[in-house]
């Protein structure tokens, strides 16, 4: 049951993870979709502060997935 909840509290935080930077892409003109096993997988990884950066940086989706990537 504690990993049950666990899993849960973790996958609840990839998913708000991934929203708050879609947000973040969509108030600057830049659509982009973060809902694969891929995007969530290469979220997890990284800071919060980390993917802000590349969200602000970047000039498009393309570009915002180069640079998690780095």
């Amino acid at each position: 049951m504690r990993s049950q909840s666990v899993k849960a509290r973790t996958e609840g935080h990839a998913q708000g993870r991934m929203e708050l930077v879609v947000a973040a892409l969509r108030a600057r003109g830049i659509e982009a979709r973060l809902e694969t096993t891929e995007d969530r997988s290469r979220l997890e990884g990284l800071s919060g502060d980390a993917l802000m950066e590349a969200a602000l940086a970047c000039t498009d989706a393309a570009d915002f997935r180069r640079r998690i990537r780095e």
